[in-house]
């Protein structure tokens, strides 16, 4: 009985094995070279598109740069007029504050 067990498992073991080689791709030193190669390739595929995406960003913060530039520039720009419009109405109110009370002076 135990002989039989034995020769069970002796074969068992000799078809795994038969079969291991027979389906595994590539033997071990072949195996790790080629990851080798493949985490090499994904390391540089991740440095060319970690290039490509500083790229991108950096032209898109140039652009929203002019354009926050542009606004800034319209914005002091349309400060300054209405600054000046209202220096204008203020001298308007100013004055005709000072013939009011002119008036009102020569009428007593």
């Amino acid at each position: 009985m135990a002989d039989q067990r034995m020769t069970c498992f002796l074969i068992g073991l000799g078809v795994g094995i038969t079969v291991t080689l027979l389906i595994a791709p590539r033997p071990g030193a072949a195996t790790r070279k080629l990851i080798r190669r493949r985490a090499a390739e994904a390391g540089e595929l991740v440095k060319s598109k970690t290039n490509d995406a500083t790229r991108y960003i950096r032209r898109q913060a140039a652009g929203t740069m002019e354009q926050a530039s542009g606004m800034i520039e319209s914005c002091k720009e349309a400060l300054d007029k209405r600054r000046t419009q209202l220096g204008a109405v203020v001298g308007a109110g100013k004055d005709a504050y000072r013939a009011a009370t002119s008036r009102l002076a020569d009428a007593f």
